[in-house]
């Protein structure tokens, strides 16, 4: 009898609206090739035959300060919102690891056991415990949510680690450059507000809140931009955004 599954699956889409960003912002904020992020979450339906570097969702983590379960997902389950530590991207990145360890100790079941409960290497099971891991059966993961009846946030922890990750080492100075944005679209959908509310609300021009939603704005005043703050209820860093761009890696081509 085949053991037990669950199709897990990663789609970026999700915390991409919510960030209002697309895969090629995406991938200069991460230093990985478009490619890479759209190889990880295509084909659906064949999920369970794909494997994903644990570094590509450290990256993606790092850069979204979104949870792994925000778009590494079990098919037919919405799990919320999972806050994460807060860093300094500067100076420090998200790292990943299995809590299967834990699980195993709440079932008071070995390793061993697991090995075979679920039909897979003892090898490949003790890497993934022990984090030596350097990639992820999707596979897998679902055999493993599966037999523990948990969700993502379960199996996976996020911890805070020293280092910038998404900086590039080795680098002339100059070679990165930031891109500042107006994230009034985002804040707009969420908020479920029309231009024309903001505009009679703030008292700013029509015109004006048009051209920051649509980010083609050169130049924001200082007092517009308190007046815009105090409508909407949000902070100056929920409004204005930026972008680290950095030259391309091409990691994890073969990841897929």
């Amino acid at each position: 009898m085949a053991p037990p599954s669950r199709k897990v699956f990663v789609n970026l889409h999700p915390i991409l609206e919510r960030l209002d960003m697309n895969i090629n912002q995406l991938s200069t904020t991460t230093r990985l090739h478009p490619t890479v992020l759209h190889n990880i979450q295509k084909d659906r339906e064949n999920s369970h035959q794909k494997r994903v570097t644990i570094d590509v969702l450290e990256r993606i983590c790092t850069a979204t300060h979104y949870h792994l379960n925000q778009f590494l997902l079990i098919e037919g389950v919405q799990e919320p919102p999972t806050s994460i530590p807060t860093i300094d991207p500067s100076q420090q990145h998200i790292k990943i690891y299995l809590n299967i360890h834990h699980l195993l100790a709440v079932e008071g079941i070995s390793l061993a056991r697991l090995t075979s409960d679920i039909n897979e290497t003892y090898n490949n099971l003790w890497n993934l415990a022990n984090h030596h891991a350097k990639r992820l059966s999707l596979r897998v993961i679902g055999k493993l949510v599966a037999y523990f009846n948990c969700r993502i946030s379960d199996l996976f922890r996020l911890e805070v680690a020293e280092g910038n990750v998404l900086d590039n080492d080795g680098l002339p100075d100059g070679s990165k450059s930031y891109e500042i944005y107006i994230h009034l679209s985002a804040i707009l959908k969420k908020k479920n507000l029309s231009m024309l509310k903001v505009s009679e609300g703030s008292g700013l021009p029509y015109e004006l809140i048009r051209r920051l939603r649509n980010d083609n704005v050169r130049q924001l005043d200082i007092d517009s931009l308190e007046q815009l703050c105090n409508f909407l209820q949000v902070a100056p860093t929920d409004l204005i955004k930026y972008r680290v761009n950095y030259p391309l890696r091409e990691h994890g081509h073969n990841d897929n």
